[in-house]
């Protein structure tokens, strides 16, 4: 990730993420891609919003295809807009499609006077 004011560049984690088997596709601060367990017997549909550690989504999706091809397990999740819903395309399954809620929070707008409202 790349701040664009001070050109400070820091790297991002993904958990479960191996490039070999899936593309990452973003939206906004959230990142769709299909996840492989460490042992690669399970496969996960996630998402993954920048400044929270913990995944927004993970659900199983099964065992995986076993495919020896750069990209075998997922294609490229694809995102809509309104309402924010990312499609996952597993190799030998059928398309699951989630809807993603914000977890940004909101702050709240201060409309209290300087002089305590006297």
């Amino acid at each position: 990730m790349v701040d664009r004011n001070t050109a400070h560049i820091t790297k991002l984690t993904l958990p479960n993420f191996d490039a070999f088997y899936s593309l990452a596709s973003w939206y906004r601060d959230l990142v769709a891609y299909c996840g492989v367990s460490d042992n690669g017997t399970r496969l996960y549909a996630m998402v993954a919003q920048i400044g929270r550690r913990k995944s927004v989504l993970q659900k199983a999706l099964g065992a995986p295809a076993g495919g020896d091809l750069p990209d075998a397990e997922c294609g490229e999740p694809q995102w809509q807009r309104q309402p924010t819903r990312v499609t996952f395309a597993p190799t030998n399954k059928d398309k699951v499609s989630f809807s993603i809620r914000s977890f940004a929070e909101e702050i709240p707008v201060d409309n209290s006077d300087d002089d305590g409202g006297k």
